[in-house]
């Protein structure tokens, strides 16, 4: 038996080169696979899509942050991009919504008892002519920029103005209809 455990042993041995000499070679001929550390670029080279809405302090800042992480350029790109996507997406949401709340306070004015119904041209004119009289063109440019101009309060208030300052009719103490003369008006019919 011990002739054959020999046998064994030097037979192990014997193939033992030749399969180190081909591991050798194949450690050779593949590629090196260890892993390496990302290439953190010096200063990243961003490009944003047209109509983003990040300013470039916002993409400084977020530079400082990808080198922090040690980001590779195109990590950063990529996050950076679903940054931008997310933020166009939720203004684009706000914008709707206001757009909705625009329509919804026309829609109260129009239906509303005081100044909609058969009042709504006669309302929204009244507040023109207060607003013309009495804003200044920055305060006119905010209300078209905010929207504000349709909210139903404000028309109602400057409605009210409006009315208030609209032209004055004569009217005549004696207002039977007839035109008089002057002598009828400073000294009576007598």
């Amino acid at each position: 038996m011990e002739t054959n455990n020999e046998t064994v042993v030097q037979n192990n041995t014997e193939t033992a080169p030749v399969e180190n000499k081909q591991v050798e070679q194949a450690n050779q001929a593949a590629p090196d696979t260890t892993p390496q550390a990302p290439v953190v670029p010096e200063k990243y080279d961003f490009k944003l899509d047209e109509g983003s809405l990040l300013d470039a302090a916002y993409v400084e800042q977020f530079s400082q942050f990808a080198k922090e992480k040690k980001l590779t350029q195109d990590q950063a790109q990529e996050f950076l991009q679903r940054e931008a996507q997310a933020l166009n997406s939720f203004v684009q949401k706000q914008q709707q919504e206001f757009e909705k709340q625009q329509s919804q306070w026309v829609e109260q004015i129009k239906t509303d008892p005081e100044i909609g119904g058969e009042k709504f041209n006669q309302s929204i004119e009244l507040a023109h002519r207060a607003l013309k009289e009495f804003a200044s063109d920055n305060f006119l440019k905010e209300l078209e920029t905010t929207g504000y101009g349709n909210h139903p309060e404000l028309v109602r208030v400057f409605a009210k103005i409006g009315n208030l300052i609209k032209e004055d009719k004569m009217i005549s103490p004696n207002a039977s209809g007839g035109t008089r003369s002057l002598e009828e008006i400073f000294y009576g019919k007598n």
